[in-house]
């Protein structure tokens, strides 16, 4: 009873069968790739639940394989079954792409049509003689005035002599510079003691203002006004002392009608000494040259 029953060789004709189903096996899966994925992973599952009936069966040929354990058997078989299918689905899918580049290549180009631009120009036939035609030109073009520059600004400043028109309020009338002053602190401490001395390095500046009122009410006078005066050099505005009385005839608070003439003194301010020659009066927001 302990003795083993003897082993059913396979025949020759079973291995047989097993090696053209390999070979079939491998060759679809080769051509389809789906198909031998669907193989790689079915085989290894048939051969582990099969294990133990198939050792049987082969365990006179192959006698090694009574030791492998059936898990071991389907890891292996689906490892190396999975790379020999990717290997030659591989090669099929690169052989189709190599010969349809080979069809593209062999495949001639189309003859491109040819462009009205490279059509044939037509002789003239001999009975008739082309007869030249003359191109109009263009018409040129019409040159447009450059604006002319605002006057007052302070890249345009009202030059040294020449009036400024206001229309303010209903009224028109015209300032001007007529008298510049500078480093004026003896004629600023001659108008009234004191008016307060400028700091180290600064120094006083006069102007002498001239109004001519053009157009305005006939029944109410205008009073002249020192315009908030101060005075740019330097790249800044300058306007200090605050309070400060100006020589006489001082130009502000006089009462005039339309037609009538005035001049006046602008109280002074202080700027830096260096910078008096490139001084400008700023009355009532327009830039008035001193020079």
């Amino acid at each position: 009873m302990n003795e083993r029953m003897p082993t059913e060789k396979v025949p020759k004709r079973r291995w047989l069968r097993w090696v053209v189903a390999t070979i079939v096996v491998i060759t679809v899966g080769a051509i389809f790739p789906t198909v031998g994925a669907f193989f790689v992973l079915i085989v290894p599952l048939c051969l582990w639940r099969n294990w133990f009936r198939l050792r049987e069966r082969v365990a006179a040929d192959l006698p090694f394989l009574t030791r492998v354990r059936p898990g071991v058997l389907a890891i292996l078989v689906f490892f190396g079954f999975g790379m020999l299918m990717a290997g030659l689905g591989g090669a099929g899918w690169e052989s189709t792409s190599v010969s349809t580049k080979t069809q593209q290549a062999s495949t001639p180009p189309s003859p491109a049509a040819p462009t009205a631009a490279f059509a044939p120009t037509p002789e003239p036939t001999s009975g008739s003689t082309p007869v030249p035609t003359a191109t109009p030109l263009p018409p040129s073009p019409t040159p447009r005035p450059s604006p002319t520059a605002q006057v007052g600004t302070r890249q345009n400043p009202v030059p040294l002599g020449k009036a400024y028109v206001f229309r303010k309020g209903g009224r028109v009338y015209a300032v001007g510079v007529l008298e510049v002053v500078r480093n004026a602190l003896a004629r600023v401490k001659a108008a009234n003691m004191f008016n307060e001395d400028p700091p180290p390095g600064h120094d006083y500046i006069l102007v002498r203002l001239g109004l001519e009122y053009i157009e305005g009410p006939e029944n109410q006078p205008m009073i002249t006004s020192s315009g908030e005066h101060r005075f740019y050099a330097a790249n800044r505005l300058w306007g200090a002392p605050i309070i400060s009385v100006p020589p006489k005839p001082r130009f502000d608070g006089q009462e005039i009608f339309p037609g009538a003439k005035v001049a006046g003194w602008l109280a002074g301010k202080y700027i830096p000494i260096e910078a008096m020659d490139e001084a400008m009066l700023v009355y009532d927001g327009i830039y008035f040259a001193l020079r």
